[in-house]
């Protein structure tokens, strides 16, 4: 079972149990006790998945009477649900397309359907592509979709704004992932599924100030959108908190156009976080094309957990998304939100993993 969110992985346990024919309305469940024994966990976490049943309307439960089974879940609540995509970095990003996968891996568990968007994802997402994919979904009268924002063009408000207030007008619900569309402090709109990017930015510094150094360099790409953003804010609140002040020049805009390998030699830094793998990734093949290595000569890491951060000679020190339990909270806030398609809109966040590679 995953380290993270192991209160959803049990929750979503229970659930499955208690559609089974072995419960039946009135039967009492095992005791908080006897499940934090049953799963290894702690009793909080036990207490957190029956809190969740009891939100349900499934469980009622009494101090120091246990819990007893008062609706049983209905598999057919879910039946005929058709849920879409809108991923424009489906094809860049390797936690994107993970992510796909495990939203489509509950598809049999939850009894819905997913729509990928087919020919729109077989090259790059321009806005013409985005709004005739929106358009598709608007036509098959899709019950709900799982969006990430537009990110890395100047227009990027404007094409998430056009995309959401068509779907708001046809009646669908949109589940953002990732990152939301407004800029701090407006309300965020809709609700969001991401991991705490504030966070895993100061765990990712820390680690890197972990050897004594006074300096880090944040590199990323031009507009990008809020969880990047987060992440660098992180990353200065560590330093600044360490009694270092991140100066101007310490964070560095690539572009196509720019010789990375002349940027890497002016900076005068040898620790480095990037704004996700691949870029990373990219920095370390030019800096060992120098004949230097990791971590003697530069420490890196990036961010999402991509195939590519453990495939990399030396593996990459990153942040690790967790997809499975993103995608369960989407999903389960889905259903929510189309039960309840007025409630205030919220911001869920999952919890991440640091894995360190040899790159650090």
């Amino acid at each position: 079972m995953s380290k993270t969110n192991l209160y959803l992985n049990i929750y979503l346990d229970l659930l499955e149990q208690l559609k089974s024919p072995i419960y039946k309305v009135g039967d009492e469940i095992p005791t908080a006790v006897e499940l934090a024994s049953l799963y290894s966990v702690s009793r909080p976490t036990i207490h957190k998945a029956l809190k969740q049943l009891q939100d349900d309307g499934l469980i009622k439960s009494r101090a120091g009477q246990g819990s007893r089974l008062i609706k049983k879940p209905k598999k057919e609540a879910s039946e005929n649900k058709i849920f879409g995509l809108i991923f424009p970095l489906l094809r860049m990003e390797g936690f994107f397309s993970r992510l796909a996968v495990s939203i489509a891996s509950l598809s049999e568990k939850y009894n819905y359907n997913i729509l990928w968007g087919g020919s729109f994802f077989q090259g790059s997402i321009d806005f013409n592509s985005l709004s005739k994919l929106t358009d598709l979904y608007i036509e098959q009268k899709v019950d709900g979709i799982f969006m990430s924002p537009v990110e890395l063009t100047n227009d990027r408000y404007d094409i998430n704004t056009f995309l959401l207030n068509k779907l708001e007008r046809a009646g669908i619900q949109t589940i953002l992932i990732d990152a939301g569309v407004t800029e701090f402090p407006e309300n965020i709109g809709h609700d969001i599924i991401s991991i705490d990017n504030y966070r895993a930015g100061y765990t990712l510094a820390q680690h890197m100030l972990s050897n004594g150094s006074n300096r880090i360099d944040f590199f990323t790409m031009p507009n990008v959108g809020r969880t990047v953003r987060m992440r660098l804010m992180g990353v200065q609140s560590a330093l600044i908190d360490a009694g270092i002040y991140p100066q101007k020049d310490w964070v560095h805009l690539i572009t196509e156009e720019d010789n990375l390998e002349v940027k890497l030699k002016s900076m005068g830094s040898k620790n480095i976080i990037t704004s996700n793998d691949f870029l990373a990734v990219k920095i370390m093949k030019i800096i060992q094309g120098k004949s230097f290595s990791f971590p003697e000569d530069f420490r890196i890491a990036g961010f999402d957990g991509s195939y590519i951060a453990s495939e990399h000679t030396p593996r990459l020190t990153t942040i690790n998304q967790p997809c499975e339990e993103l995608a369960a909270l989407a999903v389960i806030d889905m259903f929510d939100r189309l039960k309840n398609p007025s409630k205030p809109p919220s911001q869920i966040l999952s919890n991440f993993e640091l894995i360190i590679g040899e790159s650090t």
